[in-house]
């Protein structure tokens, strides 16, 4: 490694090396030094900021980053996505619910320097339950009512998102409705979390955000 140190392609494979291991500090300055030469090395840099608690950073370096068509495109906007949903996070475990706001409406962007356009067909209950929850906590309640009437409204697509459409509805005293959803999920292999986090007796796995 050490005699083709200044090679892109060498680092890039290192840096997967690195991800695949979980040693993502050490990723940190491959990305830092290559990014503007590889998008490959520049998404593995944006995923190591998310993975060392840095997903605001990340969010602010994939907003300043271009990438053509094709080259990655369908994977940046993800590892955007996921930024700005643990960037909100972080923001709302804080307290800083402007802040988490702010971030939960940055997850509904399709920024146009990463390639790809928005999908007719977007599952986005995850940002809309944040962004009810920050308008909540902001005293902001005719926008937490539209952000908690969206997410109701949304198509009731069953993946783990379908825990917040669950949990608006709930919100809402509709409890028969919401438990009508989670029986839904509860017959997909693998969702069977969702009714004990429904009732309070589990924790989030990380699949659903």
């Amino acid at each position: 490694f050490k005699l083709a140190a200044d090679d892109w392609r060498t680092n890039l494979a290192f840096a997967k090396k690195l991800f695949a291991e979980r040693d993502f500090d050490n990723i940190l300055p491959i990305g830092e030094r290559f990014a503007n030469q590889s998008p490959a090395i520049a998404l593995l840099y944006a995923r190591a900021l998310v993975h060392t608690n840095q997903a605001a950073e990340a969010v602010g370096f994939l907003k300043n980053y271009t990438l053509l068509p094709f080259e990655g495109a369908n994977e940046a906007r993800a590892v955007y996505h996921e930024a700005c949903i643990r960037a909100a996070l972080a923001g709302f475990a804080g307290k800083d619910y402007k802040t988490a706001a702010a971030f939960a409406e940055a997850a509904l962007d399709w920024p146009r320097n990463l390639g790809v356009g928005r999908p007719y067909d977007v599952d986005e209950r995850m940002d809309y339950y944040l962004l009810y929850k920050c308008m909540q906590k902001l005293g902001r309640k005719k926008a937490a009512t539209e952000y908690q009437d969206l997410l109701i409204q949304h198509p009731s697509e069953n993946t783990p998102a379908l825990i917040f459409q669950a949990l608006a509805l709930k919100d809402k005293g509709e409890n028969a409705l919401g438990q009508t959803l989670l029986d839904l999920a509860a017959q997909k292999p693998g969702q069977d979390w969702i009714q004990s986090w429904y009732r309070g007796k589990g924790n989030l796995p990380k699949q659903a955000v």
